[in-house]
């Protein structure tokens, strides 16, 4: 079994890109993606009042944290060197051997694609591309393993992406039928489990690249993503611009070249 735990950034209607990030986690790398994780935090655990458990990763709060929050009492730069900690380990899993265990996936979609459609019609384009893109990883990488979908609590979108999954398991949508779920996707507090704090990483490194112009963090994932036979198929733009050959990001120029170069 493969889970797919996903989250999002950029649904601040002043964004100018919706992203969608997430983890594909084979059942036999979970437990050790946690940890990863978990002993990370546990290194800084004492310079707040709080316990591991309660430090969540959250790339945002971490930068930027509200009141009430753990990360509050921490020095920013400290705060900022534990964020760069996190993409670092990220970065080191591929080197660890996590290939074909592991794998990031991304949608970035720019507010400019689809501007007449509504909020809703964009972001079930997004999720259309997302979860068949997942769907296209499994039918890859094994004959008969099944997938199933872990997404961070959103209760204004959470019944919208169930039907929408159902739908694409049913009949073929835009991008062709989804045939390898087990189930309709699962929402959950991405506080009580680390892979959603991952899935977190990536969709705010997806987003502060292309909201932002920021690719440090995006920089240290690319190697991670589902990537086979020098083909990118875990990333993709949306945007007007690829279909004038304008937009020279990875995920847009790999597409246009035809895939063929490594990304390091």
């Amino acid at each position: 079994m493969y889970m797919l735990f996903v989250d999002e950034s950029g649904t601040n209607s002043k964004d100018a890109t919706f992203t969608l990030g997430a983890v594909a986690v084979h059942e036999s790398a979970m437990q050790a993606l946690n940890r990863r994780m978990n002993d990370l935090m546990a290194e800084y655990s004492r310079l707040t009042d709080h316990n591991t458990d309660d430090l969540e990763i959250h790339a945002s709060e971490m930068l930027n944290p509200g009141k009430g929050s753990p990360w509050k009492t921490v020095n920013h730069q400290v705060r900022r060197r534990v964020l760069d900690r996190c993409y670092e380990s990220l970065r080191l899993m591929e080197e660890e051997g996590s290939a074909g265990a592991v794998a990031f996936f991304g949608v970035a979609m720019d507010s400019r694609f689809k501007k007449d459609y509504s909020v809703h019609a964009r972001e079930q384009i997004a999720y259309e591309h997302l979860l068949k893109k997942f769907d296209d990883y499994l039918v890859r990488r094994t004959s008969s393993e099944m997938g199933w979908v872990v997404h961070d609590r959103r209760i204004v979108a959470e019944r919208d992406v169930r039907q929408w999954a159902r739908g694409w398991q049913e009949a073929a949508g835009a991008l062709g039928r989804i045939n390898r779920f087990a189930d309709l996707p699962l929402f959950a507090d991405s506080k009580t489990t680390r892979l959603l704090q991952v899935a977190d990483l990536v969709a705010y490194a997806f987003w502060r690249s292309y909201d932002k112009g920021h690719d440090q963090y995006i920089e240290k994932l690319w190697s991670q993503f589902d990537i086979e036979g020098g083909r990118l198929h875990g990333a993709i733009h949306l945007t007007p611009d690829y279909a004038d050959h304008k937009c020279s990001c990875i995920p847009c120029s790999r597409r246009l070249s035809g895939n063929v170069k490594s990304i390091r």
